[in-house]
């Protein structure tokens, strides 16, 4: 066998052989070396620009919710106190018994809910739309859209919705379990009334979602096809882009057209939450965690919404909306502005 093997390549086996051994002992490590680092080099650049982003994003949250803090608890005001009147009274009245402090109350809850909300939603929407866009394909790029928003909202939503309901007791009650540091305070919650308590109201949060998500995307593309064919027209050259005013304002319009088509809800869940605040202060025992649970199931969203049309009528539902609707558009421009801000200081890549 060895007699039929080709005398040229067996000479230049041995000709070749050390210098073939040398050179792959150079490019195979060099080899490795190019197809590995840069993938792993990529992986920590991409991991770390995630963090970034999500830490823009909870900046703006932090700058967007304690400027408008004010307009926040004046709307909370409306919907737990059931105060009548203009929101300038409602405000006036917030003043005279609290002082300017009074504005602020609870934003630290607020900054520690919607921080962690907004870069959650943040990043989710960024990995839930890129799945999308590889499983429809590029050709459904709005529906991947979304679909994404919607997922990211519900995500978000039920990662933080404790702290929602964390804020509700210590802007609606002042008995004593609503006083100390937010961790001890949720603690407590579970500890004394159980894990369902710290969702009281997730139903109706999580049911706006898909409504919200819908009207906001179908309203801000409405109006952003509009104005492109409008500066087609005028231009006769085809727009693709909006400038960053139009945007913020769309976006703005198309906040605040979602927010009011779900705003019965948020009222709902705010009365739920209040309401559950009452029935554990009011128990004792072993009945505080049947309290709590009981709040927090599906029977008590529909009497929390029957309570409110008989009692209140429909404004019952739309308590607070005035409030709500003026900050929209100076939170959405503050929100826009810092988290630009915060990606070009934190230097992050598109």
């Amino acid at each position: 066998m060895q007699a039929k093997i080709p005398a040229p390549i067996q000479c230049s086996r041995q000709r070749g052989h050390k210098s073939r051994k040398n050179a792959s002992i150079t490019r195979k490590p060099a080899s490795l070396g190019l197809s590995l680092q840069p993938h792993h080099g990529a992986f920590l650049e991409d991991a770390f620009n995630y963090a970034k982003h999500l830490l823009a994003g909870a900046l703006s949250a932090v700058v967007s919710r304690t400027c408008c803090a004010p307009m926040e608890t004046v709307k909370m005001q409306m919907i737990f106190n059931h105060r009548s009147g203009s929101t300038m009274q409602v405000a006036a009245g917030v003043l005279r018994e609290e002082g300017v402090a009074g504005f602020w109350r609870g934003n630290g809850i607020n900054i520690l809910r919607t921080a962690p909300y907004k870069a959650v939603n943040f990043f989710c929407f960024d990995i839930y739309r890129k799945a999308f866009l590889r499983t429809l394909g590029p050709e459904l790029r709005n529906e991947a859209k979304v679909a994404a928003g919607a997922l990211a909202g519900i995500t978000a939503t039920l990662c933080c919705f404790p702290l929602d309901v964390l804020r509700t007791r210590v802007l609606s009650t002042s008995n004593s379990h609503a006083r100390g540091s937010p961790l001890a305070m949720l603690v407590n919650i579970a500890r004394r009334e159980g894990i369902p308590a710290l969702y009281v109201g997730c139903a109706p949060a999580l049911v706006a979602m898909v409504p919200s998500g819908a009207v906001y995307y179908w309203l801000y593309d409405a109006l952003k096809e509009q104005h492109l064919n409008h500066v087609s027209t005028l231009t006769g050259r085809k727009a693709s882009r909006l400038d960053a005013a139009h945007s913020l304002m769309y976006g703005a319009l198309a906040g605040a057209a979602a927010e009011s088509t779900v705003y019965p809800l948020e009222v709902i869940r705010r009365r739920m939450q209040q309401t559950a605040a009452a029935a554990v202060a009011s128990a004792s025992g072993t009945l505080i965690p049947r309290a709590a649970a009981n709040q927090a199931s599906l029977k008590a969203f529909s009497h929390a919404a029957r309570e409110i049309w008989v009692k209140e009528g429909m404004s019952g539902f739309f308590a607070g909306i005035a409030p709500n609707t003026i900050q929209v558009l100076p939170s959405a421009a503050l929100g826009y502005f810092a988290f630009e801000t915060f990606k070009s200081l934190l230097r992050v890549r598109e």
